[in-house]
């Protein structure tokens, strides 16, 4: 009534606003208001949370009618994705899908389908989606923070954009390609998302800012969940819950342990701004975005964690009325004072209270509601709280106050509400869009080898989602305080301690009026946990050892690269661990005269500790074995030609060899084998082997239909007879796959029917490829795959100079294990038979296999060194 068709409504003056045309520069408007209404379309689905069916027909006719992306502003790519693409796709969804109308219908009795309408609204999302594609027309596959609707990427346009901007469009483009067909937008915002992880640190961690020409962090100290960061995490974890694809919620695990390793405080409660690289606290400001953190938490099922980290924003609310932008968690006081009415606070207490069922939730929301009614309300909305210790009221109100932050709110209280009852994969997006995927446009879940999931990369994250346990950080059940016989969330001792982080007083007027207390001195509960240093004298098999109080350099040294310590010789050599905040072990905290920084890993390059599986120190024996190769061309004519004198000229003695790794399932080419072994022509096995020791064997790369090596490797044109086996059309050669869309274990099923020998898959990242005992593939494997080797060649480099060397004619390309170098397997045998110092000559395979961080878990008195690794 006020402001339509502009994009914003100014509640104070009762005024609408666009663009400011006169300063183009004046990013905090013009990255959000593009003059298609965002307001209006943003708030689409609000009316279906409201069940407004009538409001939400007229709505829906007014952007069909009125909005046009054709215009000549420079909106923010990310800020348009979420608002008005993901606002345009979840209104078409409802407005148009039988199943989601039959759902609500039951509920309440209304269905948000229109009668009248025909993919209008699709049809614009797909029109917006082309206007943003040249945006991500860069080196990196990284798309400009901003782009002008009718022009495409101005000149001179910076090149800088936030993790969250380049890798947070995933929900809403995949969602339009899987609706339209058109996969161009899936693809792109899937190459921008693995853009941004492939780029994660040693630690596991994404910085705050990069360039999207070269890849590099420009502002990489802002590691952690809040401005500039957010919404990257979120992603990974909701695509995972939509499509029900396995990489995203690989990296999730993997983002999410390093997160809890290395941003969350000691205590559990708060989580810091760190530097990417070496996890050291570089920020002493949380924010108010980083508030829908523990409404993230609720989603990944770690409720006792996002209880924790919501109970410090809870004690800002009670001590601001509202969230500060920026809060300084050590001086306990606030930085940036407005509050622009931001959702984050409200979605997470909205999701915690639907995993709880606290009625403490519902307080909480009631104390929001009355400080945005006293605080906010204005003659025609809501304002945004320029200060907000004074009051002081700004003429906006953003498009999320409606979309999200009343939308949650209302959500909160409404328990018979349909979109708690959905029987679907939806999910909320990051600007708060009721986003279903109808089940017909599903994808079979790709397998952990798929293109996202590049999981053994640099990255030292552990595997598992760590949780500060109750054994070491005591709940609220765990202490001797009595507090009544009330046992909501509000009663616990620890909320005393969110309150303590805060700076709010135990005297203050907020506290009084919110909290009933048994206690009026407080408790305070401290958290507390057990990080002494404890103090170990190593031995390789458990004998009695006395410290060596000056090891040398025979026995440990600082790497090169400074990227950690490797021992060589652990006898007599002091370690001092203390015990994880998450419980999951030690981290070593020296070894020796060194000192471990946080963001070092030490290394440990004894073979005699496989020798000690019943001493304090051992390794679990699961076989992964290096494999050092040879790759060579021999030429298919007589004479060389100029594709081989080419070829001489690119390669020296047209000769690579480099350092792989093995399966620990099926044939074993580290191993050392005998003529009778190998040789078909005696021996007992249907073919020749991959191993040290035998003839080389050639390589060979199946059609582009089939490089990953995902169906049976058949002939073309072939014709399936059920009487007859397929011919094995790769007999006795090596075959060469490409990482990616289906498990290892099918790579060599269907390559081992074909009658290769052995299966070379070539990877980006660097992964292992192991199986434990306990693993429901591990008998299988053990029966069937006997017979073919599956090794992994890591490095974009080494997949480059192969394939150009398959490419090349009258050329055939050999491989074998190289004779001259040795295999973990050989290593293992040296360990065994060799207790005094490391053999030189292991040294130069130990460090290929340590910068390619390929190690083992160590151990000590049953307890894991989080931070270490044995080099086997």
């Amino acid at each position: 009534m006020h402001a339509f068709p502009l994009d914003e409504l100014q509640p104070i003056s009762c005024q609408g606003r666009g663009p400011d045309w006169d300063d183009p520069s004046n990013y905090g408007f013009n990255d959000v208001n593009g003059n298609f209404s965002v307001t209006l379309v943003d708030v689409l689905d609000s009316f279906v949370t409201l069940n407004d069916p009538k409001g939400f027909n007229a709505a829906v006719r007014n952007v069909v009618k009125h909005v046009s992306f054709d215009v000549d502003t420079k909106p923010q790519v990310f800020e348009t994705t979420i608002r008005v693409l993901g606002g345009l796709l979840s209104a078409h969804l409802f407005a148009s899908d039988e199943d989601l109308g039959n759902q609500f219908a039951k509920q309440s009795k209304h269905s948000f389908r229109l009668d009248w309408y025909e993919g209008e609204l699709l049809e614009m999302a797909w029109d917006l989606g082309k206007r943003l594609l040249p945006a991500f027309n860069t080196p990196t596959g990284l798309p400009y923070a901003r782009i002008n609707l009718r022009s495409g990427v101005p000149p001179g346009e910076t090149t800088q954009t936030c993790t969250a901007g380049a890798g947070s469009l995933l929900l809403e483009f995949t969602t339009l390609s899987r609706l339209t067909g058109d996969t161009r937008f899936e693809k792109l915002a899937k190459k921008a998302y693995q853009a941004v992880w492939d780029r994660r640190t040693s630690l596991g961690l994404v910085g705050n800012g990069i360039d999207v020409i070269t890849g590099s962090w420009y502002y990489p100290i802002g590691g952690g969940i809040g401005a500039g960061i957010d919404s990257f995490y979120e992603y990974a974890l909701k695509m995972y819950v939509l499509t029900g694809e396995q990489p995203y919620l690989d990296i999730w695990n993997e983002a999410y342990a390093a997160i809890m390793n290395h941003s969350r405080g000691e205590d559990g409660y708060w989580y810091k701004a760190v530097n990417a690289y070496t996890g050291e606290f570089s920020q002493s400001h949380i924010d108010s975005l980083g508030a829908f953190w523990p409404g993230l938490q609720v989603l990944a099922g770690d409720v006792e964690s996002a209880i924790k980290s919501h109970l410090v924003y809870w004690n800002l609310w009670r001590r601001f009325s509202a969230i500060p932008e920026t809060f300084n968690i050590v001086t306990k006081e606030g930085i940036t004072m407005g509050y622009p009415l931001r959702p984050e606070f409200i979605e997470s207490t909205y999701f915690l209270y639907r995993a709880t069922k606290d009625p403490f939730y519902l307080w909480v929301g009631e104390r929001v509601l009355k400080d945005l009614t006293a605080r906010n309300k204005a003659p025609c909305g809501m304002a945004t709280l320029s200060n907000s210790v004074t009051g002081e009221q700004e003429d906006r109100m953003e498009s999320f106050a409606l979309s999200e932050t009343l939308k949650y709110l209302y959500l909160l209280f409404d328990e018979e509400n349909p979109i708690h009852s959905l029987d679907s994969n939806f999910v909320f997006t990051t600007e708060g869009h009721v986003l279903p995927l109808p089940r017909k446009y599903l994808r079979r879940s790709s397998s952990p080898g798929g293109p996202l999931n590049k999981d053994a990369k640099k990255s030292k994250a552990p595997e598992a989602c760590p949780k500060v346990p109750s054994s070491l950080i005591p709940t609220w059940n765990d202490r001797n305080h009595t507090v009544g016989l009330a046992g909501s969330i509000a009663d616990r001792p620890d909320t005393d301690y969110a309150r303590h982080l805060t700076g709010l007083a135990l005297d203050a007027p907020e506290v009084a009026e919110d909290a009933i207390r048994q206690r009026l001195d407080g408790i305070c509960d401290t958290p507390r946990y057990d990080n002494h240093p404890t103090s170990f004298i190593l031995t390789a098999q458990g004998e009695e050892s006395p410290e060596d109080p000056n090891p040398g350099l025979d026995k440990l040294a600082l790497n090169a690269d400074g990227t950690g310590i490797t021992v060589y010789n652990v006898s007599g050599v002091k370690l001092k661990a203390i015990t994880r905040v998450d419980g999951r072990g030690y981290d070593i905290v020296q070894i020796g005269r060194y000192t471990v920084k946080p963001f070092q890993k030490v290394w440990f390059a004894d073979p005699r500790l496989l020798k000690a599986e019943n001493s304090s120190s051992y390794v679990d024996p699961y076989q992964q074995q290096s494999v050092p190769l040879r790759f060579f061309a021999e030429s298919t004519k007589l004479k060389a030609t100029p594709a081989q004198k080419l070829l001489q000229t690119l390669f020296g003695d047209a000769e690579l060899t480099l350092s792989a790794v093995s399966a620990n399932w099926g044939d074993q080419p580290g191993q050392k084998l005998a003529k009778s072994e190998w040789d078909p022509s005696i021996s007992s096995r249907p073919r020749a082997r991959l191993g040290k020791g035998s003839e080389p064997l050639p390589l060979v790369r199946p059609p582009k239909e089939n490089r990953h090596g995902c169906r049976p490797h058949l002939p073309q044109d072939y014709e399936e007879d059920p009487h007859f086996a397929p011919p094995q059309i790769y007999a006795d050669k090596v075959l060469v796959l490409d990482r990616g869309e289906c498990t290892f274990l099918e790579k060599a099923q269907f390559a081992e029917r074909a009658g290769a020998r052995s299966v070379i898959v070539l990877s980006d990242e660097d992964v292992l490829p192991s199986m434990s005992k306990s693993d429901p593939d591990y008998e299988f494997t053990q029966m069937y795959i006997k017979y073919i080797s599956l090794i992994i060649v890591s490095g974009k480099d080494y997949a480059d100079k192969l394939n150009a060397m398959l490419s090349q004619t009258d050329v055939r390309v050999m491989v074998e294990v190289d004779r001259t170098k040795m295999t973990g397997f050989e290593l293992v045998e040296a360990a065994q038979t060799n207790s005094d110092a490391v053999p030189k000559r292991m040294r130069s395979d130990w460090d290929k296999l340590r910068k390619v961080g390929v190690g083992r878990p160590l151990f000590i008195n049953g307890k894991r060194l989080l931070n270490a690794a044995l080099l086997f």
